[in-house]
C-alpha cells in the first residue's frame, strides 16, 4: 500500500511540475483527446468535421511550438514574471489562431505539406535549442529524447491492450451491447493523452550533463551493429545499379533519386547519432572516414537522374523536395568532412530552415512548382499558336501534335488536382477542364496521373428491417477485390434450397438458388448515387438504410441486399468505380 501511495505522489507532482513548466503543451493534449473522442462520439456533416479536424491540426504544431517557447524562456529567460510568462503564452495562442484562420482554411495538398513540413522544422528547433550555446553531446540528447518517446509509446501501446482487453471481457461477459466506440476512446486516452504527458513530463531539465555512458544501449546495437552494415550492403547495390545505368544508357523514371534520396537520409541520421563512438569503435571510425567520401558520386547520379525529368516535365513539389533535400545532403556532407563532427547541431539547425523555407515565402515547393508548369503551359501553347497577348486562341484539334496535348492535359490535371486553374493567369475565368474544346479547340483526355478520390460508405448502426417475413437471412458476407482475378465462392444449405454466392473479376455478385434461379446485383453501380448524394469523403458519417440496401425481386423470390460497408476509389471524370470491399447481409424470401 506504501508503494502504491509513494507511485501515486510520485505521478501527481510529475504531473503537477509538468503543468508549471509546459502549461499550453499540456493543455493543447489534453484538448486533443478531447475533440478526438468527440469526433468517435457524434455523427456531423463534413464541414463541422473539417473544423474540428483542423483544430486538431494546429492543436497538434502548437504542441512543439509551445515546447520550443517554453525551453526558450527556461534557458534564456527564467527570470522573467509570471504575467511577461502570460503574454508569451498569449502571443503563442494568437499565432496558432492566426496560423488557423489564414494558413489552415482546408485540408489540401498545399495546407497538409505545410504543416507537416512547419511542425517537423520546429520538432527539429525543440531538439537543438537546450544546445544553442554547447558544442558537445548534442547527440547524446537528441537520443534521450528519442528513447524517452519510444518508451512512452510503449508504455501506451501495453496500456491500451490491456484496457482493451479487460473492455473485451466487460463486452463477453456482463455487457454485450457495449459500443465499440469505448475501444477508441481507450487509444485515444492512452495513445494521445498518456503517451503525450508521459514525454513531456521527461524532457531533460536544463543544463542536465551528458556523457557517452548515458547513450541507450539499444539504440547503439541498432545503429552501429545492425543499420549501419545495411548501409554498406545498401551501398554496395546502388554502387552496381549505377554501373549498370553507366553501361546501358537507359535511367529509370524518378527511380534513383528516391533511392539515394532515402539513402543519404537513413546515413546522415546514422552517423550524426554515432559520430561520438568514432574514437571508441574502429568500424565506426572506418565507416565515417569511407562513406563520408563515397557518397559523392551518389549524390552526383541524384542530381543528374533529377535534373533530367526537370528539364523533360518542370519542378512539382516532389521533384523540388528531392533537388532540396539533394543539396542540403551535399552540403552537411562537406561540412562533416571539413568540420569532422565538432558542431553536429548545425545539421539540425539547416535542416530545421530548410523544412520552413521550403513551404514559407516566394522559393517555397508550391510557388517554384507553380511557376514552372505555368511556364511549361506557356511555352508549349506558344509554340503552336494558341496564346497571343496573354490569352488563349482557339485553334483546330489537328494543329498540336498529341505529345503537346498530353503535355497539356497533365500540366492541366495538375493544376486541377493539387492547386486551382485559376492559377494559370490566360486561362479564362472560371475554366473548367470540361471547357477544353470551347477554349482550346480540342477534347480533354484523362490521363492516369491524378490521385484517386477515395470513398467509403456505412450503414447507420441504428438500422432497423423487419425479417420475420423471410426465409433466410446471411449475415456478415465479406468480399475483397484487390485480387481481380480471384473467384469467391460462399455455400450455404437452407430451408429453401442450397444457396451459393459468388464474385466475379468484374466485381459483380452471383446469387444462385439450386443452381438454377440466378440473381445477378453489380455493387459498383450503386456506388455513384451514394457519390452524387452524399460526397466520397464518408468515412466517418453513417448512411441511411434506405440507401444502403437494394432490392431484386420476381415472381419466384425478393432479394434484399443490405450493405454495411463499401470503400474503393473512384479515378475518372466519369466516375468509373473501383471497388476494394464489401461487407452485406442478404434476406431472401421465397415467393412461390
Amino acid at each position: 500500500m506504501k508503494k502504491l501511495n509513494l507511485s501515486l505522489n510520485k505521478l501527481s507532482t510529475n504531473i503537477n511540475n509538468t503543468s508549471k513548466r509546459f502549461p499550453l503543451a499540456l493543455i493543447f493534449i489534453v484538448s486533443i483527446t478531447l475533440l478526438l473522442m468527440y469526433l468517435i462520439e457524434f455523427n456531423f456533416d463534413n464541414s463541422n468535421r473539417e473544423i474540428v479536424e483542423r483544430i486538431i491540426g494546429v492543436l497538434t504544431f502548437g504542441i512543439p511550438f509551445s515546447l520550443c517557447i517554453n525551453l526558450i524562456l527556461e534557458k534564456y529567460f527564467i527570470t522573467l514574471s509570471v504575467k511577461i510568462k502570460l503574454i508569451i503564452h498569449l502571443i503563442e495562442l494568437l499565432i496558432l489562431y492566426i496560423y488557423f484562420m489564414f494558413f489552415l482554411i482546408t485540408y489540401n495538398n498545399v495546407s497538409t505539406t505545410r504543416l507537416l513540413l512547419i511542425s517537423f522544422g520546429t520538432i527539429l528547433c525543440f531538439l537543438f535549442i537546450p544546445y544553442l550555446d554547447k558544442k558537445k553531446n548534442i547527440e547524446l540528447y537528441v537520443t534521450k529524447i528519442i528513447t524517452n518517446f519510444t518508451t512512452s509509446i510503449l508504455y501506451s501501446v501495453v496500456i491500451g491492450i490491456g484496457l482493451s482487453l479487460v473492455l473485451l471481457a466487460i463486452k463477453l461477459l456482463l455487457y454485450t451491447n457495449m459500443s465499440s466506440n469505448y475501444f477508441n476512446h481507450i487509444w485515444v486516452l492512452s495513445l494521445v493523452l498518456f503517451n503525450g504527458i508521459y514525454f513531456i513530463s521527461k524532457i531533460p531539465i536544463k543544463d542536465t550533463y551528458y556523457d557517452i555512458s548515458n547513450f541507450n544501449k539499444v539504440f547503439k546495437i541498432i545503429l552501429i551493429y545492425i543499420v549501419m552494415p545495411i548501409i554498406c550492403i545498401y551501398s554496395i547495390v546502388l554502387y552496381i545499379y549505377f554501373a549498370k545505368i553507366i553501361i546501358t544508357q537507359v535511367w529509370p523514371e524518378g527511380l534513383v533519386s528516391y533511392l539515394v534520396v532515402s539513402y543519404s537520409a537513413v546515413f546522415i541520421v546514422s552517423i550524426f547519432l554515432t559520430s561520438l563512438f568514432i574514437p571508441h569503435n574502429r568500424f565506426v571510425k572506418t565507416f565515417n572516414k569511407i562513406f563520408t567520401k563515397i557518397i559523392f558520386p551518389l549524390l552526383i547520379m541524384m542530381f543528374i537522374a533529377i535534373i533530367i525529368r526537370i528539364n523533360e516535365f518542370g519542378i512539382t513539389e516532389n521533384r523540388y523536395f528531392i533537388l532540396i533535400i539533394g543539396i542540403w545532403s551535399t552540403f552537411i556532407m562537406i561540412f562533416i568532412n571539413v568540420n569532422k563532427h565538432k558542431n553536429n547541431i548545425i545539421i539540425l539547425i539547416s535542416l530545421a530552415v530548410v523544412s520552413f523555407l521550403t513551404v514559407c515565402g516566394p522559393l517555397s515547393a508550391f510557388n517554384v512548382s507553380k511557376s514552372s508548369q505555368s511556364n511549361r503551359l506557356y511555352k508549349i501553347l506558344e509554340n503552336n499558336t494558341l496564346i497571343e497577348e496573354n490569352s488563349i486562341v482557339k485553334q483546330s484539334e489537328n494543329i498540336i501534335s498529341d505529345k503537346d496535348k498530353k503535355e497539356v492535359f497533365g500540366i492541366l490535371n495538375y493544376f486541377d488536382s493539387y492547386h486551382e486553374l485559376s492559377n494559370l493567369k490566360y486561362l479564362p475565368e472560371n475554366f473548367e477542364l470540361k471547357d477544353m474544346k470551347t477554349i482550346f479547340g480540342f477534347e480533354y483526355e484523362y490521363l492516369n496521373i491524378s490521385p484517386k478520390e477515395y470513398f467509403s460508405f456505412s450503414i447507420a448502426e441504428n438500422s432497423l428491417l423487419e425479417i420475420k417475413d423471410y426465409d433466410v437471412y446471411i449475415k456478415n458476407i465479406n468480399f475483397t477485390f484487390y485480387q481481380t482475378s480471384k473467384t469467391n465462392i460462399l455455400k450455404y444449405p437452407s430451408t429453401i434450397g442450397d444457396i451459393e454466392i459468388t464474385t466475379s473479376s468484374k466485381k459483380q455478385i452471383a446469387l444462385l438458388i439450386n443452381q438454377t434461379q440466378r440473381y445477378n446485383f453489380n455493387p459498383q453501380k450503386e456506388v455513384p448515387s451514394l457519390i452524387s448524394k452524399y460526397g466520397a469523403e464518408r468515412f466517418y458519417e453513417k448512411t441511411p438504410l434506405e440507401d444502403m440496401s437494394i432490392t431484386i425481386e420476381d415472381n419466384n423470390m425478393k432479394i434484399i441486399y443490405i450493405i454495411n460497408t463499401v470503400s474503393g476509389n473512384s479515378s475518372t471524370p466519369d466516375n468509373l468505380i473501383n471497388l476494394e470491399q464489401i461487407n452485406l447481409d442478404i434476406l431472401i424470401k421465397k415467393l412461390k
